[in-house]
């Protein structure tokens, strides 16, 4: 009789535990995204049903490249340029067939000098940008100060456009090369909006991780980032749209 009833009470906590028991971290899709587009995906989150159940970890495109292939538990990658994602597919980490250009970012001066463009970099004495070798939006600023001949002794490197930013504002730097997804942040200063033969494109692009273990959640994020929905908003952000000729 005691045995009945203890076997009873166990099976009673089993259902318990399986029908009560809240969804386990390992079952959360973590998403890795390049650091210009955190806010933007939290903002995108807003609009997807399952945002609940979506981690988010931000970095430079090179740091995340680098943590997946040493086997970051990520689902998704948001990369800031086409490169990674694609050098993923080769290398066996990510799935080709989801491989998808979901943005086109925009780089942009914050400064406080006024004149043109040449006349802000004769004055900036601290220019900041994120480091080009882990970041495609100090790569693209990289190819932008070089064609100016603008003096590497005056550039702050910052580990990602996030920082860029960051040494801007605080005042430890008085211009720097931002993403325009940022611009709708600032509050003092002046933005220039570079034109399109000043940088190479920036091509933010996304793939499913190979080693995930949620490929059908993923997949389901990554249709939702192709709906006209969700490219609609990611302009709205700040992000140049991508079915135009021309910038």
């Amino acid at each position: 009789m005691f045995r009945q009833l203890y076997r009873r009470l166990m099976l009673l906590c089993a259902t318990c535990l399986v029908f009560c028991t809240p969804v386990s971290q390992a079952e959360r899709l973590t998403i890795a995204v390049a650091s210009n587009f955190k806010t933007s995906l939290e903002h995108l989150l807003d609009h997807y049903p399952d945002a609940d159940s979506v981690q988010i970890i931000a970095g430079s495109s090179g740091k995340l490249y680098a943590q997946i292939r040493r086997g970051a538990p990520y689902d998704v990658f948001l990369s800031a340029d086409r490169d990674k994602p694609l050098r993923l597919i080769d290398e066996g980490y990510a799935l080709a067939n989801s491989f998808y250009e979901y943005a086109l970012g925009e780089l942009v001066l914050w400064t406080s000098h006024q004149g043109s463009i040449e006349t802000v970099l004769q004055q900036t004495q601290r220019l900041a940008i994120a480091n080009p070798r882990l970041a495609p939006y100090g790569k693209a600023g990289a190819t932008f100060l070089q064609a100016h001949q603008f003096a590497s002794e005056h550039i702050v490197y910052a580990e990602n456009i996030a920082q860029a930013f960051q040494f801007r504002f605080s005042g430890h730097a008085d211009s720097a090369l931002i993403a325009g997804s940022q611009a709708s942040s600032i509050a003092s200063g002046r933005l220039i909006r570079l034109t399109s033969h000043q940088y190479p494109d920036i091509v933010q692009s996304a793939v499913i991780i190979s080693a995930s273990r949620h490929h059908a959640a993923a997949n389901d994020f990554m249709q939702f980032l192709r709906s006209d929905r969700a490219q609609s908003l990611i302009v709205e952000l700040g992000y140049l749209d991508q079915n135009r000729q021309q910038r």
